[in-house]
């Protein structure tokens, strides 16, 4: 859910992750949001419109941390099962893009 902070009206409800939701970062240029949870994925979001960008099985267990790389191109997760990943962004832009897949 999207909400205003000054009068806390929902602008928005974004629908996608399964179960709780433990971790969210906001891209650089604020035009993506990255969400992770007990699903096991990391999902990627477009924050004007609140469409799902891209979505992948990141971890075995819960993704408990996203954060984004000063210039983007990254996308740092961990999770419940002791690993960290680090994800090239324009990379799963390109290969999404050559399945057609949208992004």
């Amino acid at each position: 859910m999207v909400g205003e902070t000054k009068t806390g009206r929902t602008l928005s409800v974004w629908k996608g992750n399964k179960g709780n939701l433990f971790a969210l970062a906001i891209s650089p240029d604020s035009c993506t949001l990255a969400s992770g949870g007990q699903d096991q994925t990391v999902r990627l979001w477009d924050v004007g419109s609140g469409e799902e960008l891209a979505r992948w099985e990141a971890h075995t267990d819960s993704v408990t941390a996203v954060t984004f790389s000063p210039n983007g191109d990254t996308l740092a997760t961990s999770g419940d099962d002791g690993t960290s990943s680090q994800w090239n962004i324009p990379f799963i832009q390109k290969e999404l893009a050559v399945l057609e897949l949208g992004w």
